[in-house]
């Protein structure tokens, strides 16, 4: 049987690894590693780890000594896996039973480089499958149209040849660390050495919003440099593999701008968008110091268009008020749900309005889309 290595990185996660590591060795197919690595967690996170490894015997435990980062921790995975094939699974989401299973038949279907699959959202139990058309890419063609933002694989939901995983290894320095965008930093070196791959639909992964994970960490002024730091480091490494194999600087470019538009995007979704000068005043310090490389254009920008942004503030303030006074006038308890005859319809009786919906329509797009997290919550309750 070929042997398949599943890299899990773990930071403070003790709420969620003994669900994680549960999904994984209770896969339909046998053969396979599990390397948990251990990023210096404060909580008790690696003693959960611990136990299982004593009981389970395909489970390879590492504790970092100094805290890595996610990049880093990943590295090591890679470094040590033995499978034929490579997967990889954050510890506060979980796999499919029979996750593995499919992806090593088809990825052995026509000899792929890398098999992608899809994955569900997953928000306290409200399961959302993504809908994607499945893909072959031949020939690099999936290199270039990921790094042109054409696609975008999370490598959690992906199984990797060895033999690619180990050739991108030799294309960046040791001790990177990195919280943010490691994951795009890795997809792009790996995806250039793959020449064949596929992505099929058959959602495998749970993903769980976490409020606690870095993507969604803290919303304070040190974790947005952070992430700008962050962002530079990846670019920075990204310019020499660009340069190492001639990729046309264009591209780096394209996504230079890309990253800083993320950076600025999260800081203006913050509650630090009334203080945009405050970041700028950081921002400039760390740019003096030579940290920032490839933020600075992207930086004067951000100076002219503070007054821009205040205004739009000022702007959201008033359109948010008006929304309140439409949101007092309709209560979700005064919302009337009922089913057509034919079990294919919801009809919706709001304020004297029938409106009528196709129930699958209903359940992806309404119950996704209400902004407020409570309101949401609320309204699928009373919809179940």
């Amino acid at each position: 049987m070929k042997k398949i290595s599943v890299i899990v990185p773990v930071y403070n996660r003790e709420k969620y690894i003994a669900r994680c590591l549960d999904y994984l060795i209770n896969q339909t197919y046998k053969n396979i590693e599990i390397i948990v690595i251990d990023d210096c967690s404060t909580d008790n996170s690696a003693s959960i780890v611990k136990e299982y490894a004593k009981k389970y015997n395909n489970i390879i435990f590492i504790q970092n000594k100094e805290n890595k980062k996610t990049f880093e921790t990943k590295r090591i995975g890679m470094e040590i896996a033995t499978g034929d094939y490579i997967g990889f699974c954050d510890s506060d989401d979980y796999i499919e039973f029979e996750a593995y299973e499919y992806l090593l038949n088809t990825i052995e279907t026509d000899n792929y480089d890398i098999v992608t699959a899809d994955y569900i959202i997953n928000e306290n139990n409200w399961k959302m499958p993504t809908v994607k058309q499945t893909h072959k890419y031949l020939n690099g063609e999936l290199f270039y149209n990921y790094i042109s933002s054409k696609e975008a694989y999370s490598m959690c939901i992906t199984l990797f040849k060895n033999e690619v995983i180990k050739k991108s290894l030799n294309d960046v320095d040791y001790c990177i660390k990195l919280a943010h965008g490691e994951d795009f930093l890795w997809r792009t070196i790996i995806y250039y050495y793959v020449k064949k791959s596929f992505h099929t639909n058959k959602p495998i992964y749970n993903y769980c919003k976490n409020i606690e994970s870095v993507s969604h960490s803290d919303d304070t002024l040190e974790t947005h440099i952070n992430r700008c730091l962050d962002y530079t480091i990846l670019l920075e490494q990204l310019k020499i593999f660009f340069e190492k194999y001639n990729i046309d600087n264009s591209i780096y470019t394209n996504l230079s701008k890309r990253f800083a538009k993320t950076a600025k995007q999260k800081l203006y979704d913050s509650k630090y968008r009334e203080n945009i000068d405050i970041f700028i005043d950081n921002v400039s310090k760390d740019l003096q110091k030579g940290l920032i490389l490839s933020f600075d254009t992207e930086v004067n920008r951000y100076k002219t268009e503070i007054n821009k942004y205040k205004a739009e503030i000022d702007r959201y303030k008033n359109d948010i008020n008006k929304y309140n006074i439409i949101v007092n006038r309709i209560n979700i308890a005064d919302i009337l749900f009922s089913i057509s005859k034919d079990n294919s319809y919801i009809v919706i009786m709001i304020i004297g309005i029938k409106i009528k919906i196709k129930k699958d329509s209903f359940v992806k797009i309404v119950s996704w889309c209400i902004p407020i997290k409570k309101w949401r919550n609320n309204f699928r309750t009373k919809f179940k």
